[in-house]
């Protein structure tokens, strides 16, 4: 049976080893030791303001899938992470 959970700090390792074997299976060279891809995953996903989060698909005690997602709102600002963007108001042609 496959669960599916939020991710937690707690599985920043399983993540990287994750990515590692989908980079494998791409043909790409994975570069720079587990911890340091496992410190990558932590300050992308675990940090105050995160730039994403993700969804872990688990069977059993195997990490066998991840979703990747993260908020926009507004898309339009061009701001990693600006929630506080106020809109623009809308240009005056004359």
């Amino acid at each position: 049976m496959i669960t599916v959970n939020s991710a937690g700090p707690q599985d920043a390792r399983a993540i990287a080893q994750l990515f590692e074997e989908m980079d494998h299976f791409y043909g790409v060279t994975t570069s720079g030791s587990l911890d340091d891809r496992t410190r990558h995953v932590v300050a992308a996903l675990f940090r105050p303001g995160p730039i994403a989060s993700a969804l872990l698909a688990w069977s059993g005690d195997e990490l066998v899938g991840v979703a990747t997602y993260s908020f926009l709102w507004p898309a339009q600002s061009g701001r990693m992470g600006d929630r506080t963007h106020q809109p623009r108001r809308p240009a005056v042609l004359r």
